[in-house]
Order: C-alpha cells, then sequence, then structure tokens
C-alpha cells in the first residue's frame, strides 16, 4: 500500500467516529417538537419516559391526520366515528403512558390529557349525529347520545384550562392555543345541537 492511500485510510478512520458523535447529536425531531423543546430546561435531555411518551402521543397526532382529512373529504358519519373510536384508544393509551412520567412533564400531561378528552368528546358527538341522520332516526336515543356528548365537552373544556400558560415557548403555546380553540369550538356545536333537537335535560 502505497503511502498516501496509507494516511488516506488513517484519516478516515480517525474521521468516522467524529462523524458518528456529530450524527447523534442531531436526534430527529419528535411530532411533537414545541412540547420536548419546552421539556429541556437549559438544555438537559429528555428522560427515556419522557421520549416514549412523547413519541406515543405523536404517533396518535399522525393518526389523527386520516379522521381530519376524513372530515375534510366528508366521508360517512359511520366511518368518521369508526377512525375516530380508534383515535381514542390511541390518545387514551398515550395518556397513561404520560401518566408514569415524573412531575417536570406536567405541562405535557396537561396537553395529553387535554386531547384526549377532545377526541372522546368528537366520538361522542359523530355518534350522535350518526343517529340523527340515520333513517328511522329515535329521538330519545339520540338525546342520550347528546347528552354524553355534552358531559364531554365539559370535561374537555375543564383539562383545557390554563393550559397555554403551562408552556413557555410560543410554537408550545401556540399548539396548547388550537387545542383550546378546537375543544370550545366543538363544545358550541355540540351544545348548539342539543338545544336545537330540545333534548330535556
Amino acid at each position: 500500500m502505497s503511502r498516501w492511500l496509507l494516511l488516506f485510510s488513517l484519516s478516515i478512520t480517525l474521521l468516522l467516529p467524529g462523524l458518528a458523535v456529530a450524527k447523534k447529536k442531531a436526534p430527529k425531531p419528535l411530532v411533537l417538537e414545541p412540547i420536548a423543546v419546552d421539556l429541556r430546561v437549559d438544555g438537559a435531555e429528555l428522560s427515556k419516559d419522557q421520549l416514549k411518551a412523547l413519541k406515543v402521543a405523536g404517533r396518535c397526532v399522525k393518526d389523527d391526520a386520516l379522521w381530519a382529512r376524513a372530515l375534510e373529504n366528508r366521508e360517512p358519519l359511520t366511518q368518521i366515528y369508526e377512525m375516530l373510536a380508534g383515535a381514542v384508544v390511541c390518545w387514551q393509551g398515550a395518556e397513561k403512558r404520560a401518566g408514569k412520567v415524573a412531575e417536570e412533564f406536567s405541562a405535557a400531561k396537561s396537553f395529553i390529557t387535554a386531547r384526549t378528552r377532545y377526541i372522546e368528546m368528537l366520538r361522542s358527538f359523530y355518534f350522535a349525529l350518526g343517529e340523527k341522520f340515520r333513517a328511522g332516526a329515535d329521538h330519545d336515543r339520540l338525546c342520550d347520545r347528546l347528552r354524553a356528548a355534552v358531559g364531554e365537552a365539559a370535561a374537555a373544556n375543564e383539562a383545557a384550562s390554563g393550559l397555554i400558560e403551562k408552556f413557555n415557548n410560543d410554537p408550545a403555546r401556540q399548539l396548547a392555543a388550537q387545542l383550546d380553540a378546537d375543544i370550545r369550538g366543538t363544545g358550541e356545536q355540540v351544545a348548539a345541537e342539543y338545544k336545537n333537537q330540545k333534548c330535556k335535560d
């Protein structure tokens, strides 16, 4: 082997560990990266439990794109309801995972809890709408379903109370603000439908 080739081989060998370290320092951003940034106080790394909880919730966020697209495309109510039922299972699992994380995860936990209550409310609302537009709809059954949705709307609003103020950075606060707006908007739709159907309290 020539001297030049030997030096080149040695230089590559020496560079490889450095490249590996550099690559390790730039992890792929999480789906909920704004919340992760809020957790990384003074540049501290996320704990394994924190990372796991955010990844689980991130998968639910990705899955939510399915029912959101179905809503935009005005897919059948039964199909949207089934997607939301699956989303509820996902978010309840994320909430359970977040519950295992230490106290410093409280803002992220609050976001995940509020999102879970929101999806539960949506599912109940579309369950009620399915009855409303069903041939030979039963008014009492419709009111029962709307009553459940009203209760879940109240739980969602309570979970979102003060959520924005729990975060320090603007991107995380914007995520919280959007969730708060979604909860309020859907809650108003639920209340309006309940009133329009003249359901008895």
